[in-house]
């Protein structure tokens, strides 16, 4: 029984180990990824600016996947949309309709929001933990109480001693 479970345990951490390998795999590739959209498109600002974007939504449309096929994929749809609404302003600039500094100001709010959309449901999710783990207290100690009040309504019993020279009896 020993062998079995300490093989299960084996098993579980050359996952966590496993799935580690892919996560650093596939940052790397990320980071290929973006440098090879630095190397494409080294000015920020010279229009057309669209294909940059392209290229960086790509990049990290691409490290989403990774991250969804190993089931660690929770923000694809912020990422999405925060990599959409990046291309949509590259556009506007491209056009004409945004001068550097608002395309500087509406790249930097994209990211703000998706950074405070992605930390909001993180900070939900260890909310309602902190919510399960003090409803199980709630319940121990309603319990615990229970407990008490049960042993508070039992009968007390008198025990009556009497010695008799070295010897002492209780009923």
């Amino acid at each position: 029984m020993l062998a079995c479970a300490s093989s299960l345990a084996g098993c579980g951490l050359a996952r966590m180990a496993e799935t580690r390998e892919k996560v650093a795999a596939a940052r790397q590739a990320l980071a290929v990824d973006l440098a090879a959209c630095e190397r494409s498109y080294p000015d920020h600002y010279r229009k057309p600016v669209m294909p940059r974007m392209r290229c960086l939504r790509d990049a990290a449309m691409r490290f989403q996947a990774s991250m969804d096929q190993l089931g660690l994929g929770r923000d694809t749809d912020l990422t999405r949309a925060m990599t959409s609404h990046l291309v949509a302003v590259a556009e506007q600039y491209d056009a004409g309709r945004l001068s550097q500094a608002q395309f500087d100001a509406e790249m930097a709010a994209t990211l703000a929001d998706y950074n405070s959309r992605r930390l909001a449901r993180q900070n939900s999710a260890h909310m309602v933990t902190a919510a399960r783990a003090q409803a199980s207290a709630a319940e121990r100690q309603a319990s615990a109480a229970e407990d008490l009040v049960a042993a508070a309504r039992m009968p007390s019993t008198t025990v009556t001693c009497m010695r008799v020279g070295n010897m002492v009896t209780c009923h």
